[in-house]
């Protein structure tokens, strides 16, 4: 009897949580250009969505979390300062301003995860979902804006000209 019962098993143990540690191809990641596509066509809610997705995959929770709210105040913040553009503001300068913020952002966060990713196999996300889930944010935020604008003049606190 040359084995020893009482020896630790020989499996490898890694922590789930460690992305150099598990297997690439076990997650997908969303691209810098995702997540500015994502905003462009969805809010920075959408870019924020994406990039918590992003987190979750890496085992960060936390910043999964701070991803979205920091999403739901930066849309927030965009749809306030949409309100008081004047009318002859090109319409095309607002949304490519925060969508180059987005992809700035995005490629100092996760630039060289994505690649250290796909060079060892690991599969991004789908632009197709992107997209879809893009419009569905959209829909969503203006569903809620509309709502938002229904309540204020229910209330009368809109003005005549709104």
């Amino acid at each position: 009897m040359n084995r020893n019962p009482y020896a630790p098993p020989n499996a490898e143990v890694r922590d789930p949580a460690d992305p150099v540690a598990r297997s690439a191809l076990d997650y997908r990641l969303y691209s810098p250009g995702q997540l500015a596509f994502a905003a462009f066509l969805g809010s920075p809610m959408a870019a924020a969505w994406f990039a918590s997705n992003n987190f979750k995959a890496l085992g960060q929770r936390h910043s999964a979390q701070r991803a979205l709210l920091l999403g739901v105040a930066a849309t927030l913040v965009m749809l306030l300062i949409a309100a008081v553009l004047p009318e002859n503001f090109p319409s095309s300068v607002f949304p490519l301003s925060y969508t180059a913020v987005v992809y700035v952002l995005a490629k100092s966060q996760f630039g060289r995860i994505v690649t250290t990713h796909t060079n060892a196999g690991g599969p991004l996300g789908s632009s197709w979902r992107v997209a879809g889930v893009s419009m569905l944010i959209v829909l969503a935020v203006l569903g809620v804006f509309v709502g938002f604008v229904v309540l204020l003049d229910q209330l009368g606190v809109l003005p005549e000209d709104f």
